[in-house]
């Protein structure tokens, strides 16, 4: 485990094929720690396997490849991703819903709108982070129509904590403004 920690952490490209060499190995922190080295690295070679990993019986192994996948960026991998917004396992939903957040394809926005409705919370936290770090005109509208539906209150303070808390896009400003103008006439 500790030789795939230090592979990824080399950054080095020749560290792939040793690590997709060890991808099979019977201790479980092992094939996790191979897949994140295969993540870091982001090289197109690990794909194939690691959608392999992802029929894994093991939740933290296949949520591990959800990870990895998504640090791929590879655009072949966002269909395999929204297939795991559905998981049973709401840890390999929420690992789905944050890798879709790097990819700026619109096919991943209902999917997340969906999740933000996910009985797991940090399954919604990361649906509604995803969807702000689209800066996707769709997205804003999304979470606006979100947010207004229930709890409209307790709504605006999630998206402006988890969405917003880094440097917030104007429009993304813009947005939250004017559901607070909503919600609230005539408090500004």
């Amino acid at each position: 485990r500790t030789a795939a920690e230090a592979l990824g952490a080399l950054k080095d490209p020749r560290a792939v094929e040793p690590l997709l060499k060890r991808l099979e190995d019977a201790d479980v922190s092992v094939q996790r720690a191979v897949i994140q080295a295969l993540g870091v690295l982001g090289d197109a070679r690990a794909l194939k396997p690691l959608v392999k990993r992802l029929a894994d019986s093991k939740a933290p192994v296949s949520g591990m490849a959800v990870w990895a996948l998504g640090a791929l960026k590879d655009p072949q991998a966002v269909e395999l991703l929204l297939k795991h917004l559905e998981d049973v396992d709401p840890m390999v939903r929420e690992v789905a819903a944050r890798a879709l957040g790097a990819f700026k394809d619109p096919r991943v926005l209902e999917p997340l709108l969906k999740c933000l409705e996910d009985e797991g919370q940090n399954v919604r936290r990361a649906a509604a982070e995803a969807l702000g770090t689209l800066k996707h005109p769709q997205a804003l509208e999304l979470l606006a129509a979100v947010a207004l539906r229930k709890r409209p209150a307790k709504r605006l303070a999630a998206v402006n904590k988890h969405v917003l808390r880094r440097k917030p896009h104007r429009r993304i400003a813009e947005a939250r403004d004017a559901l607070f103008r909503l919600m609230y006439p005539g408090a500004i």
